[in-house]
């Protein structure tokens, strides 16, 4: 493992899309109800994940500048510092933002309002086997 940055990078980038197609295409269970698709519910449960990536981007962003302003010296770096992260903010904010309606867009555009799954589906809608047992009246 020469460059684990890169592992880490890569396990990141995959966590975001593997965990919304797990969200999109898991068996229900009983009473649950899933519309839309599976694209609509890929980008759907895309958004949310990617609203609580940046949100855990945003917090972490807000306390690496308050230990950078608490460090400055003079008021002019404390000024330049809130400055310059009052723009990194807004960075991480329009990055949210643009990439949410990109997705929400494109799963409004794959959403098929005919398709309802209701559960339980896949293996959950397999009745369990049931093991033979002694009844009371056996005995």
């Amino acid at each position: 493992m020469d460059r684990p940055e890169l592992w880490a990078v890569g396990a990141f980038v995959l966590a975001g899309l593997v965990i919304p197609y797990y969200f999109s295409s898991r068996s229900l269970k009983h009473a649950e109800v899933r519309t839309g698709g599976p694209g609509w519910n890929f980008c759907k449960a895309f958004a949310i994940l990617w609203t609580l990536f940046m949100g855990v981007a945003f917090i972490a962003a807000k306390i690496s500048t308050s230990a950078i302003v608490s460090k400055a010296s003079s008021s002019a770096e404390q000024t330049g510092s809130a400055f310059i992260s009052g723009i990194g903010m807004s960075m991480i904010f329009g990055l949210w933002f643009f990439v949410l309606v990109g997705v929400i867009g494109m799963g409004a555009y794959l959403k098929k309002a005919t398709i309802v799954e209701i559960g339980p589906t896949g293996a959950l809608a397999i009745p369990a086997r049931k093991s033979p047992r002694k009844s009371t009246s056996d005995q």
